[in-house]
């Protein structure tokens, strides 16, 4: 993997090698491509951090990221004070898997004018291993989560701190690669102010990741949300439409009758002792019956789409964990698939197989 580049960026009124009057301007060094150098200094300049005071903010877009932190100095020709900026630019393919590491070992400059003394710099960037979060306190590491799914402002005490790029990378390894990398601002400031609110899916999205840091199964949780292949923001949009679907029998069979189409239905219906829809007292009953149908061999070739959909009930149910659930909770479908739902025991096998191929790590190896 190719070393990523550590360019210093500084936004201030003190003499650079880039200006040498008293205006304000962007010093980059070394320096960038002119597109990528208006690309970095339109984002953190739209961070408007100097109007937070002592306050730091990042930006990541494709290919680079971004962190700067304001510092208050005195014109040198006019003895007025004025806020600038001092951060770093990092550049490079593949932030997705590494993005944490870099922001966990890269070093800030000094929040203060440029001095001449940053030199160009290289990281390698290595894949991240999420680990447990220090902190139990859902209120506390909400603004956080928010501000890593989707950006925006968050109120933390000391926010020019230079350890916070590390913190936030400890926080990112959560997430998915390509979530990791979504394009977007944040902003760390002492001051407190109701932020934006978010979208309904990046706030369900930052719920469960805030849950997920102060839950002591949270970790195992998150590692099922990112073992597949669907995008975070999708995957939680078809979440929602899952759980929905489980809330009845009208509603589960609405759904499954729509995955597995009319034809097969039909087919079924002809086949088997009873209609594949017939009356259930709730949607786990009526689960159990479509899955022994299957066993029993009137849903033939279903089991990648029956497969999916188990999956999307037990994330569903990890999730539902997360919030205070029952501890057995996210267990009690693959109960079902192995005894409920009467599997012969080759066909249980066929079936365990295609729902570790839906969701890896949901039934062991």
């Amino acid at each position: 993997m190719a070393p990523f580049t550590v360019h210093g960026i500084w936004q201030q009124k003190h003499p650079t090698p880039s200006h040498a009057g008293s205006d304000f301007h962007w010093h980059v060094q070394p320096a960038l491509p002119p597109a990528l150098t208006t690309a970095v200094t339109a984002q953190l300049a739209a961070l408007d951090l100097a109007l937070v005071g002592g306050g730091s903010g990042f930006a990541v877009a494709p290919g680079w990221f971004a962190w700067a932190r304001s510092f208050s100095a005195e014109v040198p020709s006019e003895q007025r004070g004025y806020v600038g900026l001092a951060g770093v630019v990092v550049v490079g393919e593949e932030l997705g898997a590494t993005l944490p590491s870099l922001l966990t070992s890269v070093e800030l400059p000094a929040a203060a004018p440029f001095d001449g003394g940053f030199s160009a710099a290289s990281l390698a960037g290595a894949a991240t291993v999420p680990a447990p979060v220090d902190g139990r306190d859902y209120d506390a590491v909400l603004p956080l989560a928010r501000l890593c799914v989707a950006g925006g402002r968050a109120t933390v005490d000391a926010p020019g701190d230079a350890g916070w790029p590390r913190r936030l990378g400890q926080l990112l390894a959560w997430l998915p690669a390509e979530a990791r990398v979504r394009s977007r601002q944040g902003l760390l400031a002492v001051e407190e102010r109701a932020a934006p609110p978010l979208r309904d899916v990046d706030e369900n999205i930052a719920h469960y990741l805030a849950r997920g840091w102060t839950h002591p199964d949270g970790l195992a949780a998150w590692r099922l949300l990112g073992a597949g292949d669907r995008p975070l923001v999708e995957l939680f949009e078809w979440l929602g439409t899952v759980s929905a679907a489980w809330d009845s029998a009208a509603a589960l069979e609405r759904w499954l009758r729509d995955g597995l189409g009319d034809e097969a239905v039909a087919r079924c219906d002809a086949a088997a002792p009873a209609p594949l829809f017939a009356e259930a007292a709730d949607a786990g009953m009526l689960w159990n019956r479509v899955l022994h149908y299957w066993g029993r061999g009137f849903l033939p070739g279903a089991e990648e789409r029956l497969a999916r959909a188990l999956a999307g009930r037990v994330l569903v149910d990890h999730l539902v964990r997360l919030d205070g659930g029952d501890a057995d909770l996210p267990l009690r479908y693959l109960r079902r698939m192995r005894y409920e739902a009467l599997l012969p025991s080759p066909r249980a096998t066929i079936f365990a197989q295609a729902l570790r191929r839906a969701l890896p790590g949901a039934v062991g190896p």
